[in-house]
């Protein structure tokens, strides 16, 4: 534990083998902090290239493997004891969960858990009372978010919301976007390529739209385990000519700047980070009416959000193949009650993609109001200074 006169130093439980959302916000979080002394235990002492190259020779900054004591690697079973014993002899000021469900209740120290989607996920119950019983406090990156850990998973502890923001101010356009008159709608999804980003439907509707004689492209960034399987039933439906898989994007600006609607059909998002992304060019966005896309998306006005009507049985029987949304549950926020997942049908995302394909002044008003949600947003640093403002309760608590 520091002295007053020393930094705060701040454990961090997160898993950087691969990248995406939470892991990015890891590593932002830490770079805003140069002042604080950082130990991260990581699930491997093999990092992500990336994030390897950005935190491993900080000064700042130590790494430790939960997986490993020296040269030895432990089996499954003596992990959390390693975790704990790191934890022991560091003896920093507080511990942040960074969205992983692991058994935290042999560590002394505050441990906030900062929830970005793992209430969604499916573990069992002991495995979460091993995470939640032993949390001092939570911070939810949205209402979704807190509503899960409460309703779902019956979280009593204090719960913050701190909603969730870009890693980097978005350099937001000036102008609207103009409707596509003289060629096809260009559409856009990106994000790793698991079954709960749920990009199946999307390329089926684009399918469907085909075969309504309406031709749209669609152009996909992101890489992961189901890119096979997407690539198979864009041949299965005859939409090569259509839909492009364009493996992990570096310059995400061009490729937002060559799409004309985003698209993010997800089973469940614990907010909609990635529509902010999109708003910042002027693009108007299409989702699920649930959990935490409808705290950014607005129907009617920046998008249209579709509600989820589709069961795992009846997704099947469409796709013609066994499915799974790997998660069971979704957050309803309308009714503020939790409900089994669902995923938005083919016909739906049909239905409001030919909305704006057909309503050039629809599709303008909805880019404007894209630009004004991204101007609006926080700055990271805002979102840094409330998340510390719980860690540092926790602490005084």
């Amino acid at each position: 534990m520091t002295s007053s006169s020393n930094p705060l130093h701040l454990v961090h439980i997160v898993d950087l083998r691969v990248i995406g959302g939470v892991e990015r916000m890891t590593e932002a979080f830490v770079l805003s902090l140069p002042q604080y002394q950082h130990s991260l235990i990581v699930f491997d002492r093999v990092l992500h290239p990336t994030l390897q190259a950005s935190l491993q020779h900080l000064p700042n900054v130590r790494i430790y493997s939960s997986k490993h004591w020296g040269s030895l690697r432990l089996p499954k079973s003596w992990r959390t004891w390693r975790r704990n014993q790191i934890v022991a002899q560091l003896q920093p000021d507080a511990v942040i969960n960074w969205s992983q469900i692991v058994d935290v209740g042999g560590i002394k120290q505050p441990v906030v858990f900062y929830e970005h989607g793992s209430a969604w996920e499916v573990f069992s119950q002991a495995q979460l009372s091993a995470c939640y019983d032993s949390v001092h406090h939570c911070v939810a990156v949205s209402h979704a978010a807190k509503r899960m850990l409460q309703l779902h998973h019956g979280v009593t502890k204090p719960i913050t919301i701190v909603t969730n923001t870009a890693l980097e101010q978005p350099a937001v356009q000036t102008e609207a976007r103009a409707f596509p008159a003289q060629r096809r709608l260009i559409l856009g999804a990106a994000g790793r390529l698991v079954s709960r980003k749920n990009l199946m439907v999307l390329i089926a509707a684009v399918a469907a739209l085909k075969q309504q004689g309406i031709e749209v492209g669609l152009d996909i960034a992101g890489n992961g385990p189901q890119k096979e399987v997407l690539q198979q039933l864009i041949e299965q439906w005859g939409v090569q000519e259509q839909v492009r898989l364009l493996d992990y994007v570096q310059d995400m600006k061009r490729f937002y700047a060559q799409i004309d609607l985003f698209v993010c059909p997800s089973i469940w998002e614990s907010y909609g980070l990635v529509a902010i992304e999109a708003f910042a060019h002027g693009l108007p966005v299409i989702g699920a009416a649930s959990d935490g896309l409808v705290e950014v998306v607005t129907h009617g006005v920046n998008g249209l959000v579709i509600e989820p009507t589709w069961d795992e049985q009846t997704y099947a029987q469409y796709m013609h193949k066994p499915v799974s949304f790997d998660a069971t549950v979704s957050y309803r926020p309308a009714q503020d009650q939790i409900d089994a997942a669902k995923s938005v049908s083919v016909d739906g995302l049909v239905q409001a993609i030919k909305l704006l394909q057909q309503d050039a002044v629809l599709y303008e008003s909805m880019s404007q109001a894209a630009l004004k949600t991204a101007w609006d947003i926080k700055p990271f640093a805002t979102l840094v200074a409330q998340v510390m403002d719980s860690v540092k309760e926790a602490i005084h608590d």
